[in-house]
């Protein structure tokens, strides 16, 4: 799914989702995306962020800062990884 991705300086981006899943610990939704521009790229960064506000095709995203969430969302991430490698 692609994207409008506003940051906090409200800048916008255009952006592909990989995946949005939900922490119940943090009571937060996650958004896995990478920029438009790096799709066609064979190593492109995938970044992960808290998940504000949603839409259709529009999504507000906050940055993560606290580590003990950012260990939960590292582990979640290898999870899905080495499922993907073994399915």
């Amino acid at each position: 799914m692609k994207v409008t991705i506003t940051n906090e300086s409200l800048e916008k981006f255009e952006a592909e989702v990989i995946m949005v899943f939900e922490v119940k610990e943090f009571g937060k939704k996650y958004v896995v995306y990478r920029f438009a521009d790096e799709v066609e790229e064979k190593l492109s960064t995938i970044h992960t962020s808290i998940l504000k506000e949603e839409t259709k095709d529009h999504l507000v995203l906050e940055e993560i800062t606290n580590d003990d969430e950012w260990s939960v969302i590292k582990e979640i991430m290898k999870d899905i990884v080495n499922s993907e490698r073994v399915g």
